[in-house]
C-alpha cells in the first residue's frame, strides 16, 4: 500500500496534460467494466480485472522509478485471485465505482494527500475483504 500510494504521490506532482488524459480515459473504460461486471460478475471479472489494472498503472504512470513501477507489477499480479475472489463472492458490500471515482478526482485536482488517503483505503479494503473470505477457500483440496 505504502508503494503504490507513494508512486501515486508522485504521479501527481510529475504528471501533465496527457498523463491525465490517460487516467481520465482509463477511468472511463474500468467504469463500463465495473457496469457490466455488476451484471455477470464470474464470466466479466477478466474483462474488469484488466481494465482495473490499467487504471491503476496509468494513476502511477508518471512516477519516474522503474524500479516501482516493476514491483509494484509484481504485486499487483499476485494479489489477482485475491481480487478475484472479492469481486466475485463480495464479503463485503463496496461500490468499486465509487471508490475509483473519488482517487480519479482527487488525482485530478492534484489533491496528492486525498488521493493517497483515498488510494489507501481502497486497498485496505480489499485486504478486510480477503480476511472475511471463508478459509477452506485457501486450503488445497
Amino acid at each position: 500500500m505504502l508503494l503504490e500510494t507513494q508512486a501515486l504521490r508522485q504521479s501527481i506532482a510529475l504528471g501533465d496534460d496527457d498523463w491525465e488524459s490517460a487516467v481520465l480515459a482509463a477511468f472511463h473504460r474500468l467504469s463500463k467494466a465495473e457496469q457490466r461486471l455488476a451484471a455477470d460478475p464470474d464470466t466479466r471479472f477478466e474483462e474488469w480485472e484488466q481494465r482495473n489494472r490499467e487504471f491503476h498503472r496509468e494513476l502511477i504512470r508518471a512516477c519516474p522509478s522503474r524500479w516501482l513501477h516493476h514491483f509494484l507489477g509484481i504485486l499487483y499480479q499476485q494479489a489477482e485471485r485475491y481480487r478475484r475472489l472479492t469481486v466475485t463472492r463480495k464479503p463485503i458490500a463496496r461500490d468499486l465505482d465509487d471508490e475509483h471515482k473519488g482517487i480519479l478526482d482527487a488525482t485530478l485536482a492534484r489533491d496528492a494527500d486525498r488521493a493517497c488517503e483515498l488510494l489507501a483505503a481502497h486497498i485496505r479494503l480489499t485486504y478486510e475483504a480477503v480476511a472475511r473470505l471463508p478459509p477452506d477457500l485457501f486450503t488445497p483440496d
